[in-house]
């Protein structure tokens, strides 16, 4: 008896140290902590084990166990069970009964129930001839379930005795029924204090400072975090450089000083990445008409509004440059009429330079004769309006978007 509990101790303590090293490195926790079963073997004892009288065969057993989750992995219990075995030879006793307890651990091998397990086991027969020995057992075995409390279990298991060299078998059936449902784990896996059901940044680096949601501070929302702004309290919408510093924008266009060719953009100005207004080109032109009399080359009103308003937009746009074009009715010689049309032209040229000072070297004239009619009727009103000067200036300006 004392060797066997030295055994039974040494089983506990090993049992013992295998649960808080599995509890160490996996803080899964089951849906209960208990379970205890009850079950029926079949039991093959090894034909070459020797005892005083005989040899052991087959037999049946009824069994007791309690068992603890200690994770969703591991577990351990105690199985006590009470076997009947026959004698192969006749003999002056009867079959042989004893008792055995054993101590296993039990590893899930996967989602479905089904587990292999190992632990040592020592029997007891109850007769005076027969000594007790101890043995080490591997088996795999399935919970079936039934409902969330009870299982259906079916195990298989041999059974090594050192000491005789001699290996036994067993086939058990039984039920579990499970206990103690444990809480929920509440899981933080980046660790920042904001358990995994709210935490918005489940991946947080360590050591970073987090908000209720699970995500990094960033206590005046310029998109620096706390960790590495060194101006923690920037000005609501301020644009802030990566240390969450505020960039400097005097003229307000939306470009910092520090990239700002045009520095005093006027405000309201779009401007481009350089800060500079934008510009895109359009045209400006104006137009001047004047009519002469018949046969003659002579300005007949050279103070007419016109001249100076045509002159005012030459000078306003420097680079544009103007023409006056000469023309004549249809009646006489075309000759002539030609060179007629280039003395209007120059007349008309050279009052704008003279009287209106405009610049003679952008301003030029032609003839045109008989060849360009505003009005192809030979009539005394169609002869009028094509005795005539036309003078167009037209400016390309760079204005604003």
């Amino acid at each position: 008896m004392k060797t066997f509990n030295k055994s039974l101790l040494a089983l506990i303590t090993a049992s013992s140290l295998l649960s808080a090293n599995t509890l160490a490195h996996d803080h899964d926790a089951p849906k209960h902590k208990y379970w205890v079963g009850g079950s029926v073997l079949k039991f093959n004892a090894d034909s070459d084990r020797p005892n005083d009288m005989n040899f052991y065969d087959e037999g049946l057993g009824l069994g007791l166990e309690a068992g603890i989750f200690i994770n969703n992995k591991w577990s351990a219990r105690i199985d006590m069970m009470k076997t009947e075995s026959e004698l192969y030879d006749l003999a002056p006793v009867d079959d042989i009964k004893a008792n055995h307890v054993a101590l296993d651990v039990l590893y899930a091998l996967d989602e479905n129930g089904t587990y292999a397990f190992t632990g040592l086991r020592h029997t007891n027969p109850l007769y005076d001839m027969e000594e007790d020995y101890r043995s080490v057992g591997l088996g795999l075995g399935k919970y079936w379930e039934i409902n969330e409390v009870v299982d259906f279990v079916t195990e298989i298991a041999t059974h090594h005795d050192f000491s005789n060299d001699a290996d036994d078998f067993t086939l058990k059936l039984g039920f579990v029924m499970k206990f103690g449902a444990t809480a929920p784990t509440m899981q933080d896996s980046d660790g920042d204090g904001v358990m995994d059901a709210v935490d918005k940044c489940l991946s947080t680096p360590r050591g970073t400072s987090v908000d209720s949601m699970g995500c990094a501070n960033d206590s005046d929302n310029d998109g620096v975090l706390n960790s590495l702004d060194k101006c923690p309290n920037s000005a609501r919408n301020a644009k802030v450089d990566a240390m969450g510093c505020a960039l400097q924008d005097d003229d307000m266009d939306g470009i910092t000083n520090r990239a700002d060719k045009c520095p005093n953009t006027p405000k309201g100005d779009k401007v481009n990445t350089s800060g500079c207004s934008m510009m895109t080109q359009k045209e400006f032109s104006v137009d001047l008409e004047a009519l002469f009399a018949n046969n003659s080359s002579v300005v007949a009103n050279p103070d007419d509004a016109k001249y100076a308003e045509f002159a005012e937009f030459m000078k306003r746009y420097t680079n544009a440059k103007g023409v006056i074009e000469g023309h004549t009715s249809a009646v006489g010689d075309a000759d002539y009429n030609l060179m007629l049309s280039e003395k209007r032209a120059i007349a008309v040229k050279n009052l704008l330079i003279e009287k209106y000072g405009v610049d003679a070297s952008r301003i030029s004239a032609v003839g045109y004769g008989e060849t360009r009619l505003k009005d192809t009727a030979n009539t005394a009103a169609a002869h009028k309006v094509n005795r005539r000067i036309e003078g167009r200036v037209t400016a390309k300006v760079q204005v604003k978007m």
